[in-house]
């Protein structure tokens, strides 16, 4: 797993080391990624990482570029997967259990997030519950042969994609052949030359890397954007978990604002009481025997509470200025879903003070579930719900 400073660590080793470069390893690795490129333009379907492995291969056994410092990809130990329980005592079980549960979050996280961008990319659907399945029971047969931790792999998925996978064959047919390898062919590995290698995951990588979702998200929304930077900037310079969380707390933060400040419409005092006024327009607003109609569309929680108290004030001392007397004032709560306890306390203040000033409370369009919390909280007591605006303006002007 990934830890905080890695990239930076990284980074100056490779800037440090590039007087030391191995020339051919960088003409190896230089070729190898023309050839990708080339060939992805002239003819995708062709399995140019394979030619490029294949040939960079016969090119360093023939040219013996491991005698001039070409790295390789070395022994590699066959024979099938050996199934054993971990022998592990009980203080060692409570040292890893941290760092296997954040191993796992950044498992699953990078596992969904893949999983969306190739189904919202290719335009299939996806259902986390089966991915987070296939996961547990991944890690747990990788667990019991003493393997690493499984996911979704970000290069791997990508050279798939980049290689014209559309389903679940090339997996299995990778498997098969992955154990055929292991059991009769590893020497076959020991000469693949490791800048061909890396030449395949960055070609198949940096598009993944989201260069042009960056610059969209700078178009159409800057908060948006600075959420996905810091992420991005938090998982490279400090690690995956602190990123991650970094991400979600940002996020949160942005929900939070854009909740807090709800629309909360005066609707015009018509029989339909369907049409959003921007502002109070004394008479226009109030119909006979002096009824207000105020849509909020949010659920009602700590954040905007305030809001809709302020609208209310706003609005019933504006038609007091205007000399236009108000009765009843009806609350359209279909944008509500939830209310909290704050909520219900702010809720609550709202309705006294109307009635402190001979106005009744009622409520339109309420959803069950919200219908539930007002009883729970006592604020519909006195108050008369109805399921149209059309109707409570009817029964209050007639009453």
């Amino acid at each position: 797993m990934n830890s905080g400073g890695e990239f930076v660590e990284k980074l100056g080793e490779l800037l440090s080391g590039l007087p030391h470069a191995n020339v051919v390893s960088i003409l190896l690795s230089a070729g190898s990624v023309t050839i990708l490129l080339l060939g992805r333009r002239l003819a995708r379907a062709v399995p140019w990482a394979l030619i490029v492995l294949v040939v960079a291969t016969v090119l360093t056994v023939a040219a013996s570029l491991e005698d001039h410092g070409v790295s390789v990809l070395g022994e590699v130990a066959a024979g099938p997967p050996t199934f054993t329980w971990p022998a592990l005592d009980l203080a060692q079980w409570f040292s890893v259990v941290p760092s296997a549960i954040a191993l796992t979050l950044v498992v699953t996280a990078e596992g969904l997030l893949v999983s969306r961008s190739y189904s919202e990319k290719r335009g299939y659907p996806i259902d986390p519950n089966r991915e987070l399945v296939a996961f547990g029971v991944g890690n747990a047969a990788s667990g019991l042969s003493g393997g690493f931790a499984v996911g979704s792999s970000t290069s791997r998925t990508a050279f798939m994609d980049a290689a014209g996978s559309r389903t679940q064959l090339p997996s299995i047919v990778a498997a098969v052949l992955t154990l055929l390898l292991l059991l009769f062919g590893t020497g076959l590995l020991a000469d693949i030359p490791s800048p061909a290698i890396g030449a395949i995951v960055a070609v198949a990588v940096v598009p993944l890397v989201g260069v042009g979702e960056l610059r969209e998200l700078w178009h159409l929304d800057r908060y948006e954007f600075a959420v996905a930077a810091a992420c991005f900037l938090g998982t490279l310079l400090i690690g995956a978990i602190p990123g991650i969380l970094i991400s979600f707390v940002l996020a949160l933060v942005n929900l939070t604002r854009r909740a807090a400040n709800p629309g909360v419409d005066l609707l015009g005092a018509s029989v339909d009481a369907d049409q959003a006024l921007p502002v109070v327009t004394g008479a226009a607003v109030v119909t006979g025997p002096g009824v207000v109609v105020l849509r909020f569309s949010a659920p009602i929680f700590f954040a905007n509470v305030g809001v809709l108290r302020d609208r209310v004030h706003e609005v019933v001392e504006a038609a007091v200025d205007a000399d236009v007397p108000v009765r009843h004032l009806v609350l359209d709560l279909e944008g509500v879903t939830d209310i909290d306890v704050t909520g219900s306390e702010g809720l609550g203040q709202v309705k006294v003070w109307l009635e402190d000033r001979g106005i009744t409370l009622h409520y339109s369009r309420v959803r069950p579930s919200v219908q539930e919390r007002l009883g729970h909280f006592g604020l519909d007591e006195g108050t008369t719900s109805f399921g149209t605006n059309r109707a409570a303006i009817e029964a209050l002007r007639s009453g």
